[in-house]
């Protein structure tokens, strides 16, 4: 090989060996910048739970009814004549126990006193006098209201008593159309008894009653006072130890 040869010949790899560098140093930034920007990537990608939030609550099933409790020492209230006066009242006007009787149609609690009720009666015929007052719970039985005011409707042509027997009977049937058939069955004047009843001529009298509860204490059904002493719920044994009570004092 000649001298130029070699010449051109060195020049030449000395031009690839700078070129093999720059593309390496190329290389190795790209490289770099890369793995730096991955990083700085990965840095601000934050996972972050939500703060102040709550875990989600497992669905609970309904609770039945629960009637209401005992107060814990029974208390005795005073219940003026005037709170009775235009109640229909059972019983001898001089028997020896009065039970004032807040009540529901549509509780079903009010319809499982009943047999204790009859049971005190029955223990002491002709001396216990029962007067039946209104306290519809409308935020749970939706029917109590109506039923209340057909009760009353029916009291206008004397048979308040027996429509209190057929409503608790059978408390799935307090519909407006339900109980204008129990008042027809019960032998009531139907056109008469759906003036009353869908005119709304009895609200305020209920709504009277409800108040006369409340102004007692009265917050659930059904509430007895035997003799002003205060019995709450289906109670056997409260209802008929408190009449007991009331017959030796």
């Amino acid at each position: 090989m000649s001298a130029k040869e070699e010449t051109a010949v060195a020049k030449g790899e000395y031009v690839i060996g700078i070129a093999v560098i720059l593309a390496a140093l190329l290389i190795s930034a790209t490289v770099y910048f890369s793995i730096s920007g991955l990083q700085d990537a990965v840095s601000k990608l934050k996972l972050v739970a939500p703060s102040g939030g709550t875990q989600p609550t497992v669905p609970t099933q309904p609770t039945q009814p629960t009637q209401p409790t005992q107060p814990a020492a029974p208390s005795v209230v005073a219940i003026p004549s005037s709170m009775l006066a235009a109640s229909q009242p059972q019983g001898p006007s001089n028997a020896k126990v009065t039970i004032v009787e807040f009540s529901d149609f549509q509780c079903p609690f009010c319809e499982r006193a009943l047999p204790m009720i009859k049971a005190a009666t029955d223990k002491y015929p002709g001396q216990i006098r029962l007067y039946f007052k209104h306290f519809p719970l409308q935020s749970l039985h939706p029917n109590a209201q109506k039923a209340a005011e057909a009760a009353e409707c029916a009291k206008d042509q004397s048979k308040f008593w027996e429509m209190h027997d057929a409503m608790f009977a059978d408390q799935n049937k307090l519909a407006i159309s339900d109980l204008k058939a129990t008042a027809a069955k019960i032998g009531l004047d139907a056109t008469a008894f759906a003036t009353c009843l869908d005119g709304g001529s009895k609200t305020a009298f209920v709504s009277k009653d409800q108040q006369d509860g409340s102004s007692l204490g009265v917050s659930g059904t059904p509430t007895f006072y035997i003799n002003g002493k205060q019995v709450v719920g289906a109670d056997a044994q409260g209802i008929l130890a408190a009449v007991d009570a009331a017959m030796s004092g």
